[in-house]
């Protein structure tokens, strides 16, 4: 079974998760938990900026944008 390359949650950070194929609970959360929210109020989504950007600190990484790309490039 393949282990999880990134994760990003709605519901605050996973610093417990379980995982098949690792002996102990694991962090899903790289550097500083992101402090970003999606207010439910506006349209748009939670977004790796700039597109696939990965500094290995989630507060860094990701970003509200009011433009969905599902599908395509991340955009701000």
């Amino acid at each position: 079974m393949p282990l999880p390359v990134d994760a990003l949650s709605y519901e605050g950070s996973i610093t417990n998760a379980s995982i098949v194929g690792l002996p102990t609970p694991s962090s899903l959360v790289e550097g500083t938990p992101a402090t970003v929210v999606d207010s439910h109020t506006a349209p748009g989504s939670l977004s790796r900026l700039p597109n696939a950007a990965d500094s290995d600190d989630a507060a860094l990484d990701w970003s509200f944008t009011p433009t969905p790309t599902p599908g395509a490039p991340n955009a701000l």
